[in-house]
């Protein structure tokens, strides 16, 4: 099915600039700054009007133990690297940057298998992380941007959003199925 929305489950992730690098920017000239916060200025600058950019935009995933709840197949991808291109929507604000990743533009394989994972979530560990690729010595070397835990997702006891008002903050925070 190449269809592009469907039930869901949904996964927010909120990341704040540190204080550190937030005095870098500025203090500091650009030529000052390390070549991971130089890159990182650029994309906010350059990929909201640049697909091909905003397509640098790297997420990665680790599952711990993927053996116990995946096939052998599916265990090989586990911490790979993800460029989010077609998949992502990005909307920038004043002091706000969203960067949205939509699942069902995904590959069908790699639907297949996280639907077929769907009823283990809530027995899972993930590890996931973000950063801009870096492709040439001076875009180097690639740091996190922000990461995150996840302690099992029990999709069953998510907030349905569609019984709520989509402006309601209470909503936005949540991990949510509908």
């Amino acid at each position: 099915n190449s269809s592009v929305d469907g039930d869901t489950c949904t996964v927010v992730f909120y990341f704040r600039i540190s204080p550190q690098t937030l005095r870098d920017l500025q203090e500091k000239p650009s030529k000052d700054w390390s070549a991971a916060l130089r890159l990182l200025a650029e994309w906010c600058r350059v990929a909201p009007e640049d697909p091909t950019f905003r397509g640098r935009f790297k997420c990665m995933g680790f599952i711990d133990d993927i053996e116990k709840f995946v096939p052998s197949l599916a265990t090989n991808y586990n911490g790979k690297p993800v460029l989010i291109k077609k998949t992502g929507t990005m909307y920038r604000e004043d002091k706000l940057i969203e960067m949205d990743v939509n699942v069902h533009r995904f590959s069908f394989i790699c639907r297949k298998i996280l639907v077929g994972m769907k009823d283990k979530f809530k027995d899972m560990t993930f590890k996931v992380g973000f950063t801009i690729e870096g492709r040439d010595e001076s875009e180097l070397p690639e740091i996190l941007l922000g990461c995150a835990n996840i302690n099992g997702i029990n999709s069953e006891q998510g907030l349905d959003l569609h019984a709520h008002s989509h402006s309601s903050a209470e909503g936005a925070a949540a991990a949510t199925s509908g």
